[in-house]
């Protein structure tokens, strides 16, 4: 009965796609040159994956989300470039896989170095936004963001951050940024204070003494951060999402593990490069960026300094029907 239902509803989508030329993932590996994806409910069950894995690319994939950066994304979101001013700033996996002699070099940051990560990047400047409103918070203590403030907070900023398909500007293959107000908060610190901060205890679960501000591990967010698509997702915090995390999970184990999503943390400078891209973004009016990263090509490497380019581009509503052509020259 089971698989009856599922192929009505694949037959029913095919219809659909052929109305109204649009390409719907539904089995899987997904092709990345899709236009509609399933929302995380509804992503197929991998019955050689943990519950809960929604990497969907094939068993021999290694690049995850990174694969959404299609050639039509990555050109349509260069066109969105306003200004020329730079901005400088595991599928299967097992531990035998990485390390010992039985490594094969499968997992590693290598494949998103070889690939390129460069495409349209949304900000959302939620430090400013809570002193704005009155909320003001410590970064260097435990702090949670819910879902709901995101999205109060993008529509405060001319975002709305639903993805496309309910509605709202985040298309597939976006590139997250969230300023919690890390580097504010540290050029702030005397150096005894941002030294006693680093050197406070870390151990696991809530109770442990390394305490940073980040979103909520919530299913809301766990909702929103699937849905959309992200090709990436980062922030200037040291650990993105809250810390400790008191729930049985952490966001990480869903975004890197299940999703196969990279995440950037302050390192790099991104930490600078957000406080700075926030005043040109204001001199200019405009609400986003165009992004490149330049990974390090580390084989079997689990994590990478890396070197970006940042080039703020046009207001989102004004070109949101120009990025959504990119999907239609793939239909």
């Amino acid at each position: 009965m089971t698989d009856l239902k599922s192929q009505s509803n694949n037959r029913l989508t095919q219809i659909s796609d052929f109305l109204t030329g649009n390409k719907t993932a539904t089995v899987i590996p997904f092709s990345p040159d899709s236009t509609k994806f399933p929302s995380r409910k509804d992503v197929p069950r991998r019955e050689d994956a943990p519950e809960g894995a929604a990497w969907v690319w094939g068993a021999d994939d290694y690049l995850g989300r990174v694969n959404l950066l299609t050639p039509a994304r990555v050109a349509a979101a260069s066109k969105e470039i306003k200004s020329g001013q730079i901005i400088l700033t595991f599928l299967g996996t097992k531990g035998e896989d990485i390390k010992g002699p039985e490594e094969n070099g499968n997992c590693g940051i290598h494949h998103w170095a070889q690939h390129g990560i460069a495409g349209r990047g949304v900000l959302i400047d939620y430090w400013t936004y809570a002193n704005e409103k009155g909320m003001p918070y410590d970064p260097y203590e435990h702090y949670c963001i819910p879902y709901f403030e995101l999205y109060a907070c993008g529509k405060a900023q001319g975002i709305d951050i639903r993805p496309a398909s309910q509605g709202g500007d985040i298309l597939i293959g976006d590139i997250l940024f969230i300023r919690s107000g890390f580097i504010s908060t540290y050029y702030s610190k005397t150096p005894d204070a941002r030294a006693a901060a680093v050197l406070r205890p870390h151990g696991l679960g809530a109770a442990d003494g390394q305490r940073w501000a980040g979103i909520k591990q919530e299913d809301a967010m766990l909702d929103w951060l699937h849905d959309c698509y992200f090709a990436a997702v980062a922030g200037d915090a040291p650990s993105f999402e809250a810390w400790p995390s008191h729930e049985e999970y952490m966001l990480h184990e869903y975004i890197l593990a299940f999703w196969g999503m990279p995440l950037g943390r302050r390192e790099g400078g991104l930490s600078s490069s957000l406080a700075l891209l926030v005043t040109v973004r204001e001199e200019l009016r405009v609400t986003g960026m165009h992004w490149l990263s330049f990974e390090l090509t580390l084989m079997e490497g689990i994590y990478s300094k890396d070197f970006h380019i940042i080039l703020p581009v046009n207001n989102h509503h004004s070109s949101l029907k120009q990025l959504k052509g990119a999907d239609e020259h793939q239909k």
